[in-house]
């Protein structure tokens, strides 16, 4: 190879020289430069050592200017805290003096608790500690405080208590033990505990060995009056007989019992008989109770008689094989003569109605005040089935498949005293055009409370008909119709003419619906909750007169609507507004005189929206506000009066939500973060991160330390430094430009010439030949005619022109093999590529495809090929199959390969040799490359490159294009 280079001796230049056997000695710098860059080091040096200087006082610096303080993690008297440290699972680094402890281990190595990790906090009156990792607790872990009255371990995996973990003669009234993995009740505590009021030792894996009594592990504990013994187990020699004095001495004193999940009692035992002060009993999910009801009638007969509360719910049965088992008038005698029981919660317990509540079940109830018998699967109740619980105020009957089968409730309205009928998941099978008749169901005075969330109501129920007077609507302060199917309140009951009968109606839930419309709303409305519906753009078009029957509204949540602004002429209107929700909307703005008319303004949340700024003048007027909530907004940077004119000053802002936006942590925010290590209004101030810039994006600012050196020095030091260092750099760049340039020329040549001996090494073949394999003549004419012509080609004139290699479709594929991956790396693995452009080859799809992929095979490498591809021209073509790519391949190489003359042929086959043998870095472009002149004229150019238009027998030349 020969080139021109540059000696950087001198100004010497030497042309076409030798060939150079290592390029890379074109690198090599004389003595005088050597020279010349040492005296240019040592003048460098002194700035060198005043750099080093600065990278080491920039440290001390940097300590000495005042930082902000740490966010503080932990209060006066409370502290939360997450650890993940086993050798540490209580800080110490809290306050002395707090009173109340909570901790949440969530490391994942085993830990466990010690006498020296509570040595600071001699003070504390309440923990709590849980943790699934903790395995174990020390000796006198807690021996230390004597102060002590509440103490919780729950989700633990501690299996056993130490002997002397509590100080003697505990303070401790509320021990907590549940959901651990101990397996006997710490009896050997209770000496130490003469106070204790509360034990819950509530699923453990305890198994009570001793089946005749389990008082004696409670008898010195005279103060216990609640007891959790869920899921505690006696072993199957128990079972057929347990004593009726099992719970002595607890009978004297417990007031409330839970034995859920508990297998010590059947129907048939009196057990809790001589309770003298039991008032509310848990026995849900009875372990041992039997398949049919009416085995519970002796259970019920000896309840005591001071008991208000029994809960027993998930009592299941078979009902296929025990379709006879159902709660009669017979089975509840025993809770009907109770003269104090006052709340049943059977919720679940599908065994007790059957299909159909009778009304003669709960005759006789007189002092029953609260029912639940909800999921219960009862498909029909019968009219005035709780027509003699006169005192009943409560009444659950959620999740049975009621329907809109209408009943009565009472007979006698007038001494009716329900107040709260929820009627839930009530499902409708049939279809959802069925309209829910609410009407025979609140034909009951004082109704104040109706639930009919999770149904398939489709318009407005009716709350009266036209039968009975309204006056039982007198009363109903609440309706829930969430999670339904309505379109419209208008429809069907239409609120609006009801609203002259539900004067006292306050709150009305609509959330989860499909609304469009919102008009027509009682004016005696407080609560309004229109969340998840479809009001998008409507709610704010309302006119003036529809939104004015609100202004006695007080809280509204029009969340998760896709609400795009807040209008100032809606909220104005509502004077008496103290809640505003407008979560997960499309909010990106809110005009600064939006709340200028909500004086009582007490919770603004607009979280979860797309709000780039929140300016002070929106709350200026708020004077009492308490919360405020911009979390997952896309604000950048906190307005600085909103937080130093209101959040700061204000009285009675308590919660202050700004998490989830993209914050800046540059030196103009610098009043905001040390306003988060001051306050504890912002909640999960520890999770707010910096956005900007990028080089602390991430990080969590209040671990961001904001010095004086680096807001009001840093700028101006780097400025100077920029400054420095650019003088320091560009006078030797100047003085030595020359030799740059040089250098620069030299190591892109070698570069280059690297670049395309490694590409020319590595080919396989001299060419690819692309023709149209499916063609004979195509085919003929490649494998016989241009392969003879190039590959079995000799001469001893030019040596480079023999033993060319060419790669052709029919001849080198493998069997087999699939032809375009063939295809694909044959192209990669030969220096050119010859296009053979035929009339068939033009117009198929697949020889389409074939030729772009040539083109972005060739401008696509890393390496430069100018020229890598040749088009020969075999036979006259259509001009209107001529269409992309092959418009952008004949601009480049096209050779006419369709001449008759022999002299032509042979220059021909000279020219396609001599561009098959030329390396690929060196070929020279044609510069007669228009589409044009290769088409009409290309015979007219011959394989040098002249044009012959004046020589040559113009009959001879045959044209391209038909």
């Amino acid at each position: 190879m020969t080139y021109m280079y540059i000696s950087i001796r001198g100004s010497q230049v030497i042309q076409k020289g030798d060939s150079v056997g290592l390029p890379l000695t074109c690198l090599l710098l004389s003595s005088e430069v050597s020279h010349i860059l040492i005296q240019e080091a040592m003048k460098l040096q002194v700035l060198l050592c005043i750099w080093i200087c600065f990278i080491a006082i920039y440290p001390i610096v940097s300590s000495i200017c005042t930082s902000e303080p740490e966010l503080c993690s932990e209060c006066t008297t409370i502290a939360y805290c997450k650890t993940n440290t086993s050798s540490q699972i209580i800080p110490q680094k809290l306050l002395t003096s707090i009173l109340e402890l909570n901790i949440l281990y969530k490391g994942n190595e085993n830990a466990g608790l010690n006498p020296a990790s509570f040595d600071r906090y001699v003070n504390l009156r309440s923990i709590t500690i849980s943790g699934a990792k903790i395995t174990f607790i020390e000796e006198k872990t807690f021996s230390s405080l004597k102060s002590l009255v509440w103490l919780a371990i729950y989700k633990t995996s501690i299996t056993e208590l130490p002997n002397e973990v509590l100080p003697m003669s505990s303070k401790i009234v509320s021990l907590v033990l549940e959901n651990n993995l101990l397996t006997n009740i710490p009896s050997f505590l209770f000496p130490n505990l003469p106070s204790l009021t509360r034990l819950d030792v509530g699923f453990n894996h305890i198994i009570h060995k001793n089946c005749t009594t389990i008082g004696e592990d409670f008898k010195q504990l005279s103060n216990l009056n609640t007891v959790i013994l869920s899921n505690m187990t006696i072993p199957n020699e128990c079972k057929t007989e347990v004593p009726d004095d099992f719970f002595l001495p607890l009978q004297r004193t417990v007031t409330h019992l839970n034995l859920t999940m508990s297998n010590i009692y059947n129907g048939s035992q009196a057990i809790f008989k001589n309770f003298t002060k039991l008032e509310v009993l848990d026995i849900s999910i009875a372990k041992r109770f039997t398949s049919c009801p009416a085995d519970a009638k002796e259970l019920f007969l000896n309840l005591p008689q001071t008991l208000k509360r029994l809960v027993f719910r998930r009592w299941r049965t078979n009902r296929i094989i025990n379709g006879s088992c159902t709660v009669t008038n017979e089975t509840l005698k025993g809770l009907r003569e109770s003269p104090n029981l006052a709340t049943i919660d059977t919720m679940f317990s599908d065994f007790m109605f059957g299909d159909t509540l009778n009304n003669s079940v709960f005759v006789g109830f007189q002092n029953l005040k609260y029912l639940n018998i909800g999921y219960s699967r009862f498909a029909r109740i019968e009219h005035d089935a709780f027509h003699q619980c006169l005192n009943l105020t409560t009444l659950h009957l959620d999740g049975n498949s009621l329907g809109s089968r209408p009943f009565k409730l009472f007979q006698n309205l007038s001494q009716s005293n329900l107040r709260y009928l929820s009627m839930r998941e009530c499902y409708v099978y049939s279809d959802y055009s069925i309209t829910y008749d609410a009407a025979p169901l609140l034909k009951v005075s004082p109704l104040n409370w109706i639930d009919l969330r999770h149904n398939y109501i489709v318009t407005m129920p009716s709350f009266a008909d036209n039968e009975t007077d309204q006056y039982h609507l007198n009363s109903l302060v609440t309706i829930h119709l969430d999670f339904n199917q309505l379109s419209d309140i208008q429809s069907g009951g239409n609120l609006t003419a009801q609203c002259d009968s539900l004067m006292a109606l306050r709150s009305l839930f609509i959330s989860n619906n499909r609304l469009k419309k919102v008009q027509g709303l009682c004016p005696s409305i407080k609560n309004l909750n229109l969340a998840s519906n479809q009001l998008y753009h409507y709610w704010f078009s309302m006119n003036e007169a529809s939104v004015t029957r609100l202004q006695h509204l007080e809280s509204l949540d029009i969340s998760d609507n896709q609400i795009t602004s807040l209008s100032w002429n809606f909220t104005s209107v509502m004077t008496n507004l103290t809640e505003l929700i407008t979560v997960k909307n499309n909010i990106t703005s809110i005009d600064h005189r939006s709340f200028n008319q909500n004086h009582l303004l007490k919770v603004l949340d607009v979280s979860a929206n797309f709000l780039t700024e929140f300016k002070y003048l929106l709350v200026k007027n708020l004077s009492k506000l308490r919360t405020l909530k911009l979390d997952d907004n896309d604000i950048t940077s906190i307005d600085e009066d909103l937080v130093k004119k209101f959040v700061n000053k204000s009285r009675t802002l308590k919660t202050f939500g700004v998490v989830g936006n993209p914050l800046s942590c540059l030196c103009d925010q610098e009043f905001f973060h040390h306003f988060i290590n001051q306050t504890d209004k912002i909640p999960f101030a520890n999770k707010l991160i910096c956005h900007d810039p990028a080089s602390l994006r991430g990080k969590k600012i209040y671990e961001y330390r904001l010095r004086i050196f680096e807001c009001h020095i840093k700028f101006f030091f780097i400025i100077f430094v920029s400054l420095l260092g650019g003088v320091i750099v560009a006078v030797p760049l100047y003085k030595y430009r020359w030799y740059i340039a040089h250098s620069r020329v030299v190591v892109k040549t070698i570069i280059r010439h690297l670049s395309d001996v490694q590409f020319e090494q590595t080919c396989l073949y001299d060419a690819y030949i692309m023709y149209d394999s499916s063609s004979e003549e195509d085919q003929l004419w490649v494998t016989k005619d241009l392969r003879l012509a190039i590959e079995d080609y000799a001469t001893t004139d030019n040596p480079s022109t023999t033993n060319l290699k060419l790669y052709i479709t029919d001849r080198d594929v493998l069997p087999g093999s699939n032809v375009y991956t063939e295809m694909i790396k044959a192209m990669e693995k030969s220096r050119k590529i010859i296009i053979v452009l035929s009339n068939s080859f033009l117009r198929r799809p697949r020889c389409k495809g074939q030729a772009d992929l040539a083109g972005r095979e060739t401008f696509g490498c890393n390496y430069y090929q100018p020229h890598r591809i040749m088009v020969l021209i075999r036979e006259k073509l259509d001009e209107e199959a001529i269409k992309a790519p092959f418009t952008s391949l004949l601009t480049e190489n096209v050779v006419d390969a369709q001449a008759t003359s022999e002299q032509k042929i042979e220059r021909t086959w000279r020219r396609i040799r001599k561009f098959v043998a030329q390396p690929t870095f060196e070929y020279v472009r044609n510069d007669r490359s228009s589409l044009e002149i290769s088409i009409t004229n290309a015979s007219a150019v011959d394989s040098e490159g002249r044009d012959n238009h004046t020589s040559g027998d113009p009959t001879e030349t045959t044209p391209l294009i038909a």
